[in-house]
């Protein structure tokens, strides 16, 4: 009988351990914040939030010109209008500024805006797509994005898998296994060493669906040339 009542304890012991581990989110994808490691690198002083019209949500820098810089977002994001204000949420100031619709993809839910350049404003982030070529499944992934309540979000995970067919956006896209919450699109998906290796599109508690950075890279292209 004692033995039966310590095996029964014992067990209810472990259920309630893994409970604690599941919401705190060891044993689960959860929000894990990263703020004191991220804020200090590019990755954080790259993501800005975007708002269009009515509509809310996320980019981040990808290149900079002599006259400002260049932006990457969300198409459904930015298709209402042709002009966006800008907030770099990253940097102690957080200004604002307006930007600038330069370019809507023609295939992929991609678009990109372009900000005027003052010196006071962040360095940009300048994007190859090297990271993402070497990223590999099973990699550790941060997902960096702006909350409903307008603050940078980062969560982390691992990529799933790369080149994955996902017919509702027409492209091959990165699948991460990774929350994300709404406002966090078009915002960026960081390898650990916090290099862009793609733009988020869409997520939920389940996974993150995301642009590569080889796609975007060469949807830039049309518009604008080579980044250098």
């Amino acid at each position: 009988m004692r033995v039966r009542l310590l095996t029964a304890a014992l067990l209810l012991a472990l259920v309630c351990l893994c409970g604690v581990l599941y919401m705190t989110g060891f044993l689960s994808v959860q929000k894990t914040v990263f703020k004191e490691a991220y804020d200090t690198r590019a990755a954080s002083l790259g993501v800005v939030k975007i708002v269009c019209g009515d509509f809310r949500g996320s980019g981040v820098v990808i290149a900079q010109d002599e006259e400002g810089l260049v932006i990457v977002s969300a198409k459904h994001l930015l298709m209402y209008d042709v002009r966006a204000k800008v907030s770099f949420v990253g940097m102690e100031s957080g200004e604002n500024a307006e930007g600038d619709v330069i370019g809507y993809s023609a295939s992929y839910d991609l678009a990109f805006l372009h900000v005027p350049l003052d010196e006071n404003r962040q360095q940009a982030v300048i994007c190859t797509d090297d990271a993402y070529r070497e990223l590999r499944a099973g990699d550790s992934i941060v997902q960096i994005g702006l909350s409903e309540n307008a603050e940078l979000e980062y969560y982390i995970g691992v990529a799933q898998a790369k080149e994955v067919w996902i017919s509702d956006y027409n492209a091959c896209m990165l699948l991460n296994k990774c929350y994300a919450e709404a406002g966090m699109s078009g915002g960026g998906a960081f390898d650990e060493n916090g290099r862009l290796v793609g733009i988020i599109i869409a997520g939920d508690a389940q996974g993150t669906v995301c642009m590569p950075m080889t796609t975007v890279l060469e949807e830039y292209r049309e518009f604008t040339g080579s980044i250098d």
